[in-house]
């Protein structure tokens, strides 16, 4: 694994070779951990061969593509090539070892979800949404150098260098795997100020990527916070998107990064309903194919296409067997649907 002397090595690269050297202990933990797709020697080459991905101009480094958005339009994607994702990979691994999350920020770190962030505002009187707008694509390739060097502690040379590799078009992009826990390392300070405004109003925070959470049990607490957060997050260089600023209160159905939270945290019904309808319909298809599952899974999709235009019947019964726990109706006909590679 990463240690605290590989850290250190690549704190002081000065050159290439440097940096190369300091990148090669993690080549393979790289391989033991299953976090790249390419062979041993083919990590090695694109190591010792990293700058070609420094530059833009060089070799294609990224695809660009679109995702529909749940609340309509659609999510521009830049995902790296191979070669480069592989890189970004291995940079992870020495930022997982850097970054002590804290306790309100739970997305992206290890053994933290959207159920834990969900968790801490369960069963409140008001809870209150806010996002920030164009979160990764905020972050200037500028503010990336300058965290690794000045922050850091790690010299210009590798600091110039992270911050090439990492982003895209002079900024990060979101579909980089680095993308998510740079901004955790650039938000931290934002986190500090937010949670200390929001303690003293007896208020709760915690923070999924750029979906920020508050709950009490006083509404006035909640509207003094709104005011207090949108001043904090323009000090530190982002923008609050007041089309997805929402208060809730217990009335009404109160949700954090889409889950129920007005007393246990739960999916919605509408979700839950039509998730156990596409099951059904998958276990119907079992029997009416003689069990062969590949055949039925092919026939709910189709039932799922219809329902809600997506093709692949398996993620919203995962994503409900997540929420629900292994031991949700609906897990034992989707593992009896997925091949061994799958599951």
């Amino acid at each position: 694994m990463i240690t605290e002397n590989h850290i250190q090595a690549l704190k002081a690269s000065t050159d290439a070779d440097s940096f190369v050297q300091a990148m090669m202990p993690g080549v393979d933990y790289l391989i033991d951990s299953k976090r790249s797709k390419l062979e041993h020697s083919e990590i090695v080459k694109v190591v010792k061969n990293f700058e070609l991905f420094t530059s833009s101009a060089s070799i294609r480094r990224y695809r660009t593509f679109e995702i529909p958005k749940k609340s309509g339009g659609s999510r521009k994607i830049e995902a790296p090539v191979l070669p480069l994702k592989t890189l970004q990979r291995l940079i992870l691994l020495f930022l997982e070892s850097v970054y002590d999350a804290p306790a309100q920020v739970h997305g992206f770190v290890k053994d933290r979800s959207i159920i834990t962030n969900a968790m801490s505002h369960s069963n409140k009187a008001h809870v209150l949404n806010i996002d920030i707008e164009q979160f990764f694509n905020s972050v200037r390739q500028t503010r990336v150098r300058a965290l690794f060097n000045k922050h850091l502690g790690f010299s210009q040379y590798s600091s110039l260098m992270l911050s090439k590799l990492m982003c895209h078009r002079g900024c990060l992009p979101m579909g980089a795997p680095t993308s998510p826990l740079v901004t955790n390392l650039i938000f931290q300070r934002a986190d500090k100020r937010i949670f200390a405004a929001s303690k003293k109003m007896n208020v709760t925070y915690t923070r999924y990527a750029d979906d920020l959470s508050f709950s009490c049990d006083s509404v006035e607490s909640l509207h003094r916070t709104k005011r207090l957060i949108a001043v904090i997050i323009r000090q530190e260089g982002f923008k609050v998107n007041p089309k997805k600023t929402r208060l809730l209160h217990r009335a009404d159905c109160q949700s954090v990064t889409g889950l129920v939270v007005n007393d246990k945290v739960n999916v919605l019904r509408t979700y839950r309903r039509t998730t156990r309808a596409i099951n059904h319909r998958l276990e119907i298809s079992i029997k009416e194919h003689s069990g062969d599952t590949n055949m039925a899974l092919i026939a709910a999709s189709e039932y799922h296409a219809m329902k809600t235009g997506q093709n692949d019947a398996r993620p919203p019964i995962s994503h409900l067997n997540f929420i629900k726990g292994r031991q949700a109706f609906e897990y034992g006909v989707l593992k009896s649907s997925q091949s061994p590679e799958e599951s």
